[in-house]
């Protein structure tokens, strides 16, 4: 069994601040290379609850930019440290995928550090589904026929996972007051949980359905649409699967559902 683990940065214990890579001082490097090591210890509980269960391969895809300490990993998984896609390397050859650090969609009022793709993004909508990143992660997965098994990150995006995926095993890592304040479990807690609940949720393997939406019923099959913060867009469409619809929104469209939602994260 070949599993598949996505990551992020914001949902992990123990963060609660925007990571800056722009600002070079030593106190910036300090709080990072801690965040990064909060995240890569996360992803090595989740890969060995994946092992104990029965896995005989598991890959790790870095969702965050630099954000994994590759020397920390467990000596077990695969790495995959950049990709022209965002789930690069996800195939029909997995059987399962979890997601690790995945925080809340735009707008979660106790979504800790809670975004869709960048801050200028206000929500995400595939053929009027709102989704946020853990949508559209779960939907590249149920492309290829693979569930979307488990999720780690605090308690509103575990939410979120469950609400779009029924039976997904969730292990909420810290609970949200508000973008920068949090109650956290302790690193060996959380990393406990994990390791837990990635165990379980490859019990799911085969209950849990892969995230689908259903077609429209005329070309184009699937729409993006992508509300965002500006107010200028002009009007236009490019002939190859984008168009603004209005001063703040574009939206992509295609028949394949990965070739539309691809031009919309890369």
């Amino acid at each position: 069994m070949k599993v598949y683990i996505f990551s992020d940065m914001e949902a992990v214990a123990g963060i609660e601040e925007w990571d800056d890579r722009t600002d070079t001082s030593y106190a910036n490097w300090t709080r990072r290379r801690r965040n990064q090591h909060l995240l890569t210890q996360e992803l090595n509980a989740a890969a060995a609850g994946a092992f104990d269960a029965g896995a005989d391969e598991v890959v790790i895809k870095m969702g965050h930019a630099d954000s994994i300490l590759y020397e920390e990993l467990d000596e077990r998984v695969k790495f995959i440290r950049r990709g022209v896609t965002w789930l690069q390397g996800i195939d029909e050859g997995v059987g399962a995928c979890f997601y690790v650090g995945g925080h809340s969609k735009a707008g979660t009022p106790d979504g800790v550090l809670s975004h869709t793709w960048g801050r200028s993004v206000k929500g995400w909508y595939v053929n009027d589904l709102e989704v946020g990143e853990i949508g559209v992660c779960a939907l590249i997965a149920g492309y290829f026929g693979i569930p979307y098994v488990f999720h780690a990150g605090d308690a509103a995006a575990c939410r979120e996972a469950e609400a779009l995926i029924p039976g997904v095993v969730t292990a909420a890592v810290k609970k949200g007051y508000g973008t920068h304040s949090a109650l956290h479990l302790s690193k060996e807690q959380a990393r406990t949980l994990i390791r837990q609940k990635a165990r379980e949720a490859m019990s799911r393997i085969g209950e849990v359905k892969p995230l689908t939406v259903p077609p429209r019923p005329e070309s184009p099959l699937y729409l993006f649409r992508q509300v965002t913060t500006r107010t200028d867009l002009e009007s236009s469409d490019d002939g190859e699967g984008t168009r603004v619809l209005a001063p703040d929104t574009y939206e992509h469209y295609g028949d394949d559902l990965l070739a539309v939602l691809k031009r919309g994260t890369y």
